[in-house]
């Protein structure tokens, strides 16, 4: 089902502009739009997980990426809330190279089912000679296959493979694989880990956050609610590619549910449900009835939403219609110069729409 956030634009749909925006690396303030909505509509949680899955998706195998600052900007922002430590990371992010390599990893590689591994150990002898083979098909499939059946026992056979026995490769960062616990896709992690380990870090010096992000930032902030505030803070669009990737709409009709229903649709974001409560609504279907006709005045003359007398540059932002032509290929080739992992078609599965990240429940 469709989630609106707080400026009424799908939820998954901004969820996958914040990655699009990142990855085209052009416009910043694109950026903090589109997390700051995930932000002000109170996915918290959500976005949490997000930046880490978009960092082990895309980021991981940038050798020059400090990940030990990430880490410390995270942590302030779980620990405070304070949104600009969490702006800090997403700007690493921006002025970094991305790799498209474990995302095709683990979105399209079609995975052979094994059947049940009773001795992960075995396992990791036949992943070691599929290594010497450079055979990194056949490894991905084991270890999708191993990590999903028993993760615990799949991590400490990792480990013990990349510390004993690939130790004489010089190119190798000697570090042990420990999960992410803020991250829910730990084979996006286990995969990151096992290719970046041949890599050679390179330093790098990142610019700092800047005071004109943070106030463009804090400037997105709605502290009156009005039709000319809701137009003025709807800036950017969603783009066309979204609908390359699987969306909720697709089952749905955004035009409808944006003009006559956006009420029962918003429900279940954090910033409209706390009024809600407030105001002890109950729903008959997709209506919102009130207690009583005060408390439906008193809502209605808080949040002016007269949503179809919007100028229609301004609806459309949302509700427009999405190019659903196109493939995972135009937007691995639009956003990405060098691409790895041959994309063979008996082994990729090209034509799939990817459902990239998804509100938990």
């Amino acid at each position: 089902m469709v989630i609106l956030t707080r400026l009424l634009y799908a939820y998954d749909e901004v969820v996958i502009n914040l990655m699009f925006a990142l990855l085209e690396r052009k416009d910043f303030h694109k950026v903090i739009f589109w997390s700051s909505e995930l932000f002000y509509s109170g996915f918290l949680r959500e976005l949490s997980e997000l930046v880490w899955k978009i960092y082990y998706d895309f980021y991981a195998l940038c050798s020059n990426i400090p990940l030990y600052k990430l880490k410390g900007k995270y942590a302030k922002f779980q620990k405070t809330n304070n949104f600009e430590s969490l702006l800090a990371f997403l700007y690493i992010l921006f002025q970094s190279e991305p790799s498209c390599d474990i995302f095709i990893i683990t979105h399209l590689v079609k995975i052979k089912k094994v059947a049940k591994i009773n001795n992960i150990e075995s396992i990791f002898n036949i992943i070691e000679s599929l290594l010497e083979n450079k055979k990194f098909y056949h490894i991905i499939n084991y270890l999708k296959s191993a990590i999903t059946q028993k993760e615990k026992e799949t991590i400490k056979q990792y480990n013990i493979l990349m510390q004993n026995k690939l130790m004489q490769n010089k190119l190798m960062q000697n570090k042990l694989f420990k999960k992410n616990k803020n991250s829910s896709d730990i084979f996006s992690q286990l995969m990151s880990h096992f290719f970046s380990s041949f890599s050679v870090q390179k330093k790098r010096r990142y610019k700092t956050l800047s005071e004109e992000s943070i106030q463009y930032f804090k400037d997105l902030k709605m502290d009156v609610h009005s039709m000319k505030m809701f137009q003025e803070k709807r800036i950017y669009e969603i783009d066309d590619d979204t609908g390359i990737f699987k969306l909720e709409r697709q089952n749905e009709t955004m035009s409808e549910i944006f003009w006559y229903h956006w009420e029962f649709h918003s429900r279940n974001t954090p910033y409209w449900n706390e009024k809600y409560e407030k105001d002890n609504v109950k729903w008959d279907g997709k209506t919102i009835i009130f207690p009583n006709d005060d408390k439906l005045e008193e809502f209605y003359d808080n949040y002016d939403y007269e949503l179809d007398e919007l100028p229609f540059a301004v609806s459309n932002k949302s509700i427009k219609k999405l190019n659903e032509n196109g493939t995972i290929l135009d937007f691995l080739y639009k956003y990405f110069k060098i691409i790895n992992i041959p994309i063979i078609k008996n082994k990729i599965d090209i034509k799939s729409k990817i459902k990239f990240y998804t509100k938990n429940a």
